[in-house]
């Protein structure tokens, strides 16, 4: 494993490091829900902050948060696959480091049942449960009906806790199923086998194990509000937001690498909603071929929204002998043509609605062109020493409008 670590700067970081992305990462399943709880936050997240300062254990009040890593791996005795935590966090208290294994719930279950789980073909797993009932001062007969999801994520946050030197284990179970306590019931047997008794929102104590001090907790949280149903137009506001905030992080060389990564962004977003629509690259309609075009996968006849981009790169990207000998890249008539042809497209009904997008990168085009006479400036501001100063020239064509309106990315 490696042991270099690059910190997150935004929730959908996260998403790669799942085993299935595609599946899991989804508005309303717990890898997304905690993803954005979070990064959201600037320590441990509000509704995990409030139940540990109004416990009884005072050893667990204004836990300053020192890292956290999701999707933790842990190798457990067995040969089988490593135990993933969730998130894995480290914090210092008033009397030393507190080790807080996460498991993210919504409506999930807990996994199979110990039994049924040694039942299944696998080697290895009679010792593998043998050493998990040993660091929990159980026998594997205790556990046989006990969702093994909880006693293997239970022992990985143990031997983390171990690694780290802390003082004391935490196994938080961070639910945004709100009041409708899905896989409880499975969370409380456990603790009463433990010889403690769990309420959502109470921090148990169940005493040493394995010379660490352990405490379990369910944390009730609600999933992260969303700012808009998902609609095309919804979706390409969002992922400008998100390119605005993203900038530095990225390195575009033509206008394909602009195109590619909003089409890559809107993509995961209508997949994070489970939605119908698609984005397609060079979509032909009559007599043009459009840059983004967002279609119903399952009526591709029809075109919700239809996106021309422009790309100008600033002279501060590097690349100045080869800007210099063609600058500006992009003609201000072909940005013309661009409205005038999607214009043209919502007239004739083609699409709904059109979106021609200048990104002037240097603001070369912002500075000669202050007051065009169709769309608006957004200024998304310098981002970086090397002196880009990004904007996009917006200009939203739909059967009410004549061209003039301004949609502000990251809004509806």
């Amino acid at each position: 494993m490696a042991k270099v670590y690059v910190p997150c700067r935004r929730p959908e970081s996260w998403r790669p490091l799942l085993t299935s992305p595609q599946i899991h990462w989804r508005i309303g399943r717990s890898a997304y829900e905690l993803a954005h709880s979070w990064q959201g936050a600037t320590g441990f997240p509000a509704s995990i902050v409030r139940v540990m300062d109004e416990s009884p254990f005072n050893e667990l009040h204004d836990l300053e948060l020192l890292l956290a890593l999701p999707e933790r791996a842990v190798a457990l005795p067995g040969g089988l696959a490593a135990s993933r935590i969730d998130v894995f966090a480290l914090a210092r208290g008033s009397d030393g480091l507190v080790a807080v294994g996460v498991e993210g719930k919504e409506r999930e279950p807990f996994d199979v049942k110990v039994q049924k789980w040694l039942a299944a073909d696998g080697p290895g797993r009679a010792k593998r449960l043998e050493y998990l009932a040993r660091v929990l001062q159980l026998t594997a007969d205790d556990l046989a009906e006990i969702e093994y999801q909880l006693v293997h994520r239970t022992v990985a946050t143990i031997l983390e806790a171990r690694r780290f030197s802390a003082q004391r284990a935490v196994v938080l179970i961070h639910s945004f199923s709100g009041d409708r306590l899905t896989s409880f019931d499975a969370f409380h047997r456990f603790a009463r086998l433990l010889e403690t008794d769990v309420q959502p929102g109470r921090i148990a104590r169940v005493g040493l194990r394995d010379e660490l001090e352990l405490y379990l907790v369910w944390v009730p949280d609600t999933p992260r509000p969303q700012n808009h149903a998902g609609a095309p137009e919804g979706v390409l506001l969002e992922a400008l937001g998100w390119l605005r905030d993203a900038y530095r992080e990225h390195r575009f060389f033509k206008e394909r690498d602009v195109e590619a990564t909003l089409q890559q962004r809107m993509s995961e977003l209508f997949e994070e909603r489970r939605s119908d629509w698609r984005v397609y690259e060079s979509f032909r309609i009559p007599g043009k071929l459009l840059d983004l075009a967002v279609v119903d996968r399952r009526d591709l006849t029809t075109v919700r929204l239809a996106v021309e981009l422009k790309y100008e790169p600033a002279r501060a990207r590097g690349e100045r002998d080869l800007l210099a000998r063609k600058f500006p890249v992009v003609a201000w008539s072909e940005v013309i043509k661009d409205v005038e042809d999607l214009r043209r497209a919502v007239a004739d009904r083609v699409t709904d609605i059109g979106y021609a997008l200048l990104l002037d990168e240097g603001g070369y085009w912002r500075d000669r062109r202050r007051e065009p006479s169709f769309g608006a400036w957004d200024h998304w501001g310098v981002v970086g020493k090397d002196g880009l100063d990004p904007a996009v020239l917006m200009t939203r064509l739909s059967p009410s409008s004549n061209g003039t309106q301004r949609s502000t990315p990251g809004s509806t």
